[in-house]
């Protein structure tokens, strides 16, 4: 069995349009004669990602095209930039795994902004499978909790992750910890990784031949 590539969402392709959220899978077997419903939680929760893109652009439509036709439908996995308006901002001394830098004249851009280049990383020290939580070390601890408040997406390798709160010193998350990890970074910045929900998710009409306003569904792809 060969193993597919993973495809690289455009980054230029994103709409203003976006629904990120966890699909909790309850199962209930039905009401009693009182009307009381029972509930059985699933315990599994996996992402979903939709984006409606109003008009593409149409020098990215080329793009978009190719970008769907390399997954073969539901079989193609890709790599999404979770591109949140909320993910924390870098304060003076750049953002956690990121760091300011200037011109060489120590100059700064017109915005007061910098580059952006790696820097020291954040970790998570100990977490795992099915943990929601984790107490980061006394050192990173300032910083966790400074950039990673409740509603906060983060990232443990592809894996994303969601701060629910804080508390006796631990942070809080879903969903659970989808593999073991040992001092794994905490990126900021982080991805999704998903398959296409159906097939024809995505396809692409054009209006005059010229622009396109396709929807597209996502589910999240665990991988192995």
């Amino acid at each position: 069995m060969t193993t597919r590539e993973i495809i690289a969402w455009p980054y230029a392709i994103y709409s203003g349009e976006v629904g990120l959220n966890l699909v909790t899978q309850n199962r209930s077997p039905g009401s009693s004669l009182s009307g009381f419903t029972q509930v059985i939680g699933g315990g599994g929760q996996r992402w979903s990602f939709t984006m409606d893109l109003n008009t593409l652009r149409p020098e990215l439509i080329p793009v978009y095209r190719a970008t769907l036709a390399k997954a073969d439908g539901r079989l193609g996995i890709f790599r999404i930039p979770v591109r949140d308006k909320y993910a924390p901002k870098p304060g003076e001394e750049g953002l956690p795994g990121r760091s300011r830098v200037f011109h060489n004249s120590g100059a700064a851009f017109n915005s007061g902004a910098g580059y952006t280049i790696n820097g020291p990383a954040i970790r998570a020290p100990l977490l795992e499978p099915g943990e929601n939580f984790f107490e980061p070390n006394a050192l990173d601890a300032p910083l966790v909790f400074k950039y990673l408040g409740p509603g906060m997406f983060f990232g443990l390798g592809d894996d994303l992750h969601m701060c629910t709160h804080h508390a006796a010193q631990r942070l809080y998350f879903k969903p659970a910890a989808r593999r073991r990890h040992r001092s794994t970074p905490i990126s900021l910045r982080p991805v999704l990784i998903a398959r296409l929900e159906d097939d024809t998710s995505g396809a692409l009409s054009l209006d005059f031949g010229k622009w396109g306003r396709p929807q597209i569904s996502f589910i999240e792809h665990v991988l192995p």
